[in-house]
């Protein structure tokens, strides 16, 4: 019975009920990257398979629909739908979304550009659920557990990916990548003349891999404060932080330490500003003990790990400095496209075909969008969407950090440190706005920032 009347409490209607379960659900199963495959012609343009010219339906891409249908007939069964609407954070991602479909005719690849849209539009809706259902602290709660969850499953594979070198069979299950020092297009790090595979999880690199994981160790450190009194579960907790930890040593992203690390301190000293006001000694001498445990086991990471670590930081890849050269091709690209179509650009999805045209005949897998989402929207999408998507963003930002200063809470140090964590790893990398994972946790980022639509119950 009381299971049912906390489930009942987290939300005010059977198809609210319906909607959060698979919001839940598309929490848990983020990191999966099963998908069917639509094979066309511009599949193999480059020569070979080419992932940013092909067409998918993945398995969360259900869950994304499920989700719209459910919460759009939640809104109409309790006649709020025009409430929601009402919202200012709600109305500056339509219109952003608006804008996206605006400018559909100016696209150089008009089924590519559309395609990305429908996306677009299930990821706007997933974004505002986030938004609305994460109003209440047991909501919260469970939206952080699950990414805990999800994070150290994602981490135990991880793990074993690289004690076996190779992966784990998974694919048809989980869309697990092939993976093994032999094969090119494999992540790996040089160590004393051999090559290691990086970890992947279950997802489509280890940089992804990385950040996902960084996400939930934000989150851990948020639940941390809230179960200080019960002794299995922060036990439970800082397990799980450890293994978080060991995950993410794993990934040897440089990008997802640096900024990982200046997002767990931040965060960290945010929690701490704001709960010991409230604590005594027991909570304080209990937190000291989970923290030393966890720097303890991470410092034993850092040792055991040290010539993998010392390698990635000083030679990159195996490769030596074709990651850097790379980049710098793909930048000189984009550039060019930029002065010739500065204000709506070639097309979202769109900036494959370019490549292909300007640089021929190179190994299919070097044909990727520009390494930074930033420069990557302002070339498929001109001046005009990177403005819409900063505006997004700050206003975003803007009433969160607003409502930080009249009530200060760890759950909102948590959204707007996981969305300055993406945007800063968005610098460096573009799968937050190309990639299934990426996309669904920029838009669940963004959606923990929106303003709360009703008061906390």
């Amino acid at each position: 019975m009381k299971h049912s009347v906390w489930y009942q409490s987290l939300a005010e209607s059977r198809w609210e009920r319906r909607a959060l379960v698979t919001l839940f659900a598309l929490i848990l199963l983020l990191p999966l990257q099963r998908r069917m495959q639509f094979a066309s012609h511009d599949t193999f343009i480059t020569g070979g398979f080419t992932e940013y010219t092909s067409y998918f339906l993945y398995a969360t891409d259900l869950l994304l629909v499920l989700f719209t249908v459910l919460f759009a007939m939640s809104r109409r069964n309790t006649g709020s739908l025009r409430a929601l609407l009402a919202q200012r954070s709600v109305r500056v991602v339509l219109g952003f979304l608006t804008l996206t479909v605006l400018l559909l005719p100016f696209s150089q690849q008009l089924p590519h550009s559309l395609y990305y849209i429908v996306r677009l539009f299930l990821l706007v809706v997933f974004c505002i659920g986030v938004g609305y259902f994460a109003r209440t602290v047991r909501t919260q709660t469970t939206m952080l557990s699950l990414l805990v969850i999800s994070g150290v499953l994602q981490s135990l594979l991880a793990i074993l990916q690289v004690l076996l070198q190779r992966s784990l069979g998974l694919f048809f299950l989980t869309g697990e990548s092939r993976l093994s020092p032999s094969i090119d297009n494999v992540a790996k790090v040089l160590v004393d003349g051999d090559r290691y595979i990086r970890a992947y999880g279950t997802l489509p690199h280890p940089n992804i891999l990385a950040a996902f994981l960084v996400l939930a160790l934000l989150a851990a450190i948020t639940l941390l404060p809230r179960i200080i009194e019960k002794n299995r579960q922060l036990l439970l907790l800082v397990a799980a932080t450890c293994i978080l930890t060991w995950g993410l040593v794993t990934t040897l992203s440089r990008a997802s330490f640096l900024y990982g690390a200046i997002a767990v301190i931040v965060l960290s000293t945010y929690v701490l500003h704001v709960k010991l006001r409230r604590w005594n000694s027991f909570h304080v001498k209990r937190l000291a003990f989970a923290t030393a445990l966890i720097i303890m086991f991470a410092a034993s990471l850092l040792i055991a790990n040290r010539n993998f670590l010392t390698a990635r930081l000083t030679t990159g890849n195996t490769n030596g400095d074709v990651s850097k050269s790379m980049r710098e091709e793909l930048g000189k690209t984009a550039n060019d496209l930029i002065v010739l179509h500065p204000l709506v650009g070639t097309g979202l999805n769109t900036i494959i075909f370019d490549e292909t045209a300007k640089r021929p005949a190179l190994a299919s897998w070097r044909y990727q969008p520009v390494h930074n989402i930033y420069h990557l929207l302002l070339v498929e999408g001109g001046t005009v969407t990177l403005v819409g998507f900063l505006i997004v963003i700050l206003a975003s930002l803007v009433s969160r950090l607003r409502q930080l200063k009249n009530a200060p809470t760890s759950f909102g140090a948590f959204s707007v440190v996981a969305l300055l964590f993406l945007l800063a790893i968005g610098f460096y990398d573009h799968f937050l706005i190309t990639l299934q994972q990426g996309q669904l946790m920029l838009w669940f980022a963004l959606g923990l920032t929106l303003p709360t639509f009703h008061k906390k119950r």
